[in-house]
């Protein structure tokens, strides 16, 4: 897994090396507040971050999130969620609306059931809708997943990666946006489903709300098959 994510982090860094001219640059950063509601009730700050760059028919993307809560448990100050995702991708559009795609997800849950997974996945994406109204890609693969459970015990499976992504402005300044995620192998299936709805203040400045639910299908007796994230943010274009 190692060597893949290296060649993957070599593609994007040789975008850098080509002409600024060549290169369409897409720059997002955004801070806010979240209430968790499932496994852990509490109030957090969210953060995220994403990088993408396209250039003769390649797109790179980087993406981060990080969420972290502290509260009152059993009476005393408790640090109640900390959990970051980081992302990486590079993919080829090979036809008109096709597309080959590399992908590396990595997660760290100091208190979730999985403290450790890593998904590294190939991918075929359909752009299935490409207008100005809407826009919908489909896209599915094999991948390999690592993933470490909070007593200590390692899983490593093939799993069934596929991602749902749809985008719909509704009016000049207001977009909606929903992802599925889907990791189906023998030992967990986690599905991730991400709504989000963004008002565009000015030309680099917005205001957005989220819901994201997570269902694993593995779980502790005492836990809840779904986490529920409800945040709101401001994100700024750089």
């Amino acid at each position: 897994m190692r060597k893949t994510v290296s060649c993957l982090s070599l593609a994007i860094l040789s975008a850098f090396a080509m002409p600024a001219h060549a290169l369409q640059w897409s720059r997002v950063g955004e801070l806010g507040l979240a209430a968790a509601r499932g496994n852990t009730d509490s109030d957090t700050v969210n953060g995220k971050l994403e990088l993408k760059l396209e250039h003769e028919g390649w797109a790179h993307a980087f993406g981060g999130d990080y969420l972290r809560s502290r509260g009152e448990l059993d009476g005393e100050s408790a640090l109640l969620a900390q959990r970051y995702e980081l992302n990486l991708s590079s993919s080829y559009q090979f036809s008109p609306g096709l597309q080959w795609e590399g992908s590396v997800r990595h997660e760290e849950d100091r208190l979730g059931l999985y403290t450790r997974q890593s998904v590294l996945a190939l991918n075929l994406g359909w752009q299935a809708l490409t207008g100005p109204d809407r826009q919908l890609t489909l896209s599915a693969g094999p991948g390999h997943r690592q993933a470490r459970l909070a007593d200590g015990q390692e899983e490593e499976d093939l799993v069934l990666r596929s991602v749902i992504d749809y985008s719909q402005p509704l009016a000049d300044n207001i977009s909606l946006t929903q992802q599925t995620l889907l990791e189906a192998g023998a030992d967990n299936v986690m599905v991730q489903n991400d709504l989000g709805l963004s008002v565009k203040l000015n030309g680099h400045l917005s205001f957005n709300s989220g819901l994201q639910l997570r269902h694993n299908s593995q779980r502790t007796a005492d836990a809840v098959a779904t986490d529920k994230l409800l945040t709101t943010s401001l994100s700024f274009d750089f």
